[in-house]
């Protein structure tokens, strides 16, 4: 069985005039995800 990944992203700006939310997922190569797995950061902004 292989692990199969879906990665979305939403965010609100709410009432600042920017939005500092962050998300990042790093997808490393094949064989190094298989012992290594993946990266996955949120940020909440702080405007």
């Amino acid at each position: 069985m292989s692990l199969q990944l879906s990665f979305a992203q939403a965010s609100a700006i709410g009432p600042r005039s920017e939005n500092q939310d962050a998300l990042r997922l790093v997808t490393p190569a094949p064989e190094l995800a298989a012992s290594k797995g993946y990266l996955c950061a949120i940020a909440d902004g702080v405007s």
